[in-house]
């Protein structure tokens, strides 16, 4: 749902400003009205000012914000009144970021303002789709059951995420391990034979000779590597932070095999999940697509996903134009396309989503089995030339002697 800006001024010539989230101008002008005070000033920004946020710099994080949407539901089904729920959260809340907005949200419940309101107004807590179903939820008399929905959403993005990035994080941490103790062979342990092989006169192998080679040059330029190796980490985060670049990296990332089949199946089932979530509580489907946007953390999927949304707007079907983006496999759009039919497209979608979860974390757990092998045979590998390279000289020298 888009966040307009606006300036105003109320009965008494006072100047008012602020953000809200409404699906479109007219609306911000009526909820001004009812409020006393007319714009004179309404602006849209860009959703992508208020992106879906699933990063690591959350102050709370979305285990944090399932737990506390689960109780807050729990609290609502049992009939206990909003303002005594959050209230009772608050008490209970560790977290100093999400105690500190409840305490703002029940504020500005109690002096009048609806609940997704006040969650407005904590956009770094609660996204677009948080405040968007919330809404959906006070409007239809059904916050209980939004809130029950939205906790398994988190729930379930909380699992997915963590099944992805442990994919990354695991193989990662056993290259720099490796790659550390390869370094330190080289700097360290190879100029100490290095005295022993060179004093005793004999021809050195040329794997020998190599080795040493490789040794002197870490030892001459070791800050020049270390340097070096900074520097390409922060110039890749740079070039990955600009729209160009980071669309680059998305595409070459959707072209590495094994790692498409991830990403693919990945954005698959956040986009099914959160589409499924949006349209079984009242959404409709345009602005569905928008937040289903946000949801994604690839630029080249959020722009398929962007195309559909234009194709649908215009008209079409949600199926023709998501099988035209050639991204999503041809059994997503059959069913999609069953579900668009049978006009049991939420429940279609949900169902599609809980399949391709399962599908993630079996690809993480291939890619996990394949790629530790590897990683393994080749720093064994490494570090095995190394030691033959400084023992070949000395069996030499022991034959010699014999």
């Amino acid at each position: 749902m888009p966040v307009f800006k606006y300036d105003a001024v109320n009965r008494d010539g006072a100047k008012l400003s602020g953000s809200i989230t409404l699906p479109n101008e007219s609306e911000v002008r009526v909820y001004l009205r009812q409020r006393g005070a007319r714009a004179t000033k309404i602006q849209r920004e860009s959703m992508f000012n208020r992106d879906f946020n699933l990063s690591f710099g959350r102050l709370v994080g979305l285990e944090e914000l399932a737990v506390v949407t689960r109780q807050l539901s729990v609290m609502i089904e049992a009939g206990v009144p909003i303002l005594q729920a959050l209230e009772i959260l608050h008490s209970g809340e560790k977290n100093l970021a999400l105690k500190k907005a409840l305490t703002k949200i029940s504020e500005n419940v109690s002096s009048g303002s609806a609940f997704w309101e006040a969650l407005a107004k904590h956009p770094s807590i609660f996204d677009n789709l948080y405040v968007y179903l919330v809404r959906a939820g006070e409007i239809g008399g059904a916050l209980d059951i939004i809130l029950r929905r939205l906790a398994k959403y988190l729930e379930d993005s909380v699992k997915l995420t963590r099944l992805v990035k442990g994919a990354m994080v695991y193989p990662a941490i056993v290259v720099l391990v490796g790659v550390c103790v390869t370094f330190g062979l080289v700097v360290f342990i190879v100029p100490q034979f290095e005295s022993l092989i060179v004093n005793s006169g004999g021809e050195l192998p040329a794997i020998t000779k190599f080795v040493i080679d490789v040794s002197h040059f870490c030892q001459d330029y070791f800050w020049v590597i270390v340097m070096s190796a900074v520097a390409s980490v922060i110039g890749f985060k740079q070039i990955t932070s600009t729209p160009k670049g980071k669309k680059a990296w998305h595409q070459i990332l959707l072209a590495s095999p094994g790692i498409k089949d991830l990403v693919v199946k990945s954005a698959v089932a956040r986009f099914t999940r959160t589409m499924g979530t949006m349209l079984s509580s009242g959404v409709n489907l345009i602005d569905a697509l928008e937040i289903c946007k946000m949801a994604l953390d690839n630029v080249v999927i959020q722009d398929a996903i962007q195309y559909v949304r234009k194709e649908v707007e215009s008209g079409e079907s949600l199926t023709l134009p998501l099988g035209r983006t050639k991204i999503f496999p041809s059994m997503v759009v059959q069913m999609i396309n069953v579900g668009e039919n049978t006009g049991a497209l939420d429940q279609m979608l949900v169902k599609i989503a809980e399949f391709y979860e399962q599908e993630v974390e079996a690809v993480v757990s291939a890619l996990t089995k394949l790629i530790e092998p590897i990683i393994l045979v080749v720093l064994g590998g490494v570090v095995t030339v190394i030691l033959i390279a400084m023992y070949l000289p000395i069996f030499k020298l022991a034959d010699t002697a014999t």
